[in-house]
């Protein structure tokens, strides 16, 4: 069986320094019957209507990948030297999906897009109140996955003859890495970015460890003089390990 990588950068699917390795086989795909998951180089264009939960999609397809990490991110000594940003920042709205660099004109793996409102700088300057984002990890429809598999890839894979036209539509493809975080409007979450001009948006960074949720119980907000809202003690905040489930102190995370 041959097997190839795609090598694809810390700051979402650009060749950098840090690697992110997707390992994938028999030409970008394996597909298995029974649970309907594949091993796959993600790919579609993107997904412009508004994101909903989950809960109220058809999924059809469960993509996964194997990561070879270049660096640990669980070490916040690693974290802290690769990532130019620190936040602790508010979804403000969750805006769509896409797999497609436009700038690069290569798809990528799927990934989610929207807007942060920033609360707290821990790491660097931000000056703005509300910025784009961009994070690993997404649902497009199969429509729009099926565009970016080459000829050998939908012959691998049934649904896209099963599938009507209409069901292509209104079934979706998920892909998230294992155990990170899957955002989610409203909530507030320690963020380690990177600005990347390809899309224009700041990317949060490594996976798991880089965005966690933060325990709404232990954080305090304040409107400052000009309206801003801002974090106060963040000697009091906790955030959660999304390996172990628990809250531990930003203070010792970060």
């Amino acid at each position: 069986m041959n097997s190839k990588k795609i090598i694809i950068g810390i700051s979402i699917l650009t060749i950098t320094s840090l690697g992110i390795y997707f390992k994938v086989i028999n030409n970008n795909m394996v597909h298995s019957q029974e649970n309907n998951q594949i091993n796959i180089s993600s790919t579609a264009n993107t997904t412009k209507n508004k994101i909903k939960n989950s809960i109220d999609k058809n999924i059809v397809l469960t993509l996964t990948t194997d990561l070879d990490l270049a660096y640990d991110f669980s070490d916040n000594k690693i974290r802290k030297e690769h990532a130019k940003y620190a936040v602790l920042a508010k979804v403000k709205s969750i805006d769509g999906c896409t797999n497609y660099n436009k700038t690069q004109k290569e798809y990528t793996a799927v990934m989610t897009y929207g807007n942060i409102e920033v609360l707290s700088v821990l790491k660097g300057e931000i000056k703005d109140k509300t910025i784009p984002f961009i994070k690993l990890g997404g649902e497009i429809s199969f429509e729009e996955y099926e565009k970016g598999l080459e000829d050998s890839q939908k012959e691998k894979l049934d649904l896209t003859s099963k599938l009507t036209v209409t069901e292509k539509k209104t079934s979706y493809v998920s892909y998230y890495p294992n155990e990170d975080v899957k955002l989610e409007e409203g909530k507030i979450y320690l963020m380690y970015l990177n600005y990347n001009s390809d899309y224009d948006k700041y990317v949060c960074e490594f996976l798991q460890y880089g965005t966690r949720e933060v325990e709404p119980s232990t954080i305090q907000l304040k409107k400052s003089i000009n309206s801003e809202t801002r974090v106060e003690n963040l000697n009091n905040v906790k955030v959660k390990n999304n390996e172990t489930g628990k809250f531990e102190s930003l203070v010792d995370v970060f």
